[in-house]
């Protein structure tokens, strides 16, 4: 995980082996703002849906 100095993590990845197969951000501006959280995941490793 990585952090901004002094704050809390901020910022997940995960990898599987050379492969980063994901990503996570949580974003808090302000104290009265709402958190926001990003994500992606590597297309190889996501739930095959069928339709």
């Amino acid at each position: 995980m990585l952090a901004p100095s002094g704050n809390k993590p901020a910022q997940l990845l995960h990898d599987q082996g050379d492969t980063l197969t994901g990503f996570a951000y949580l974003q808090h501006l302000r104290p009265d703002s709402e958190i926001e959280i990003y994500g992606m995941v590597h297309p190889d490793h996501r739930r095959n849906r069928q339709l």
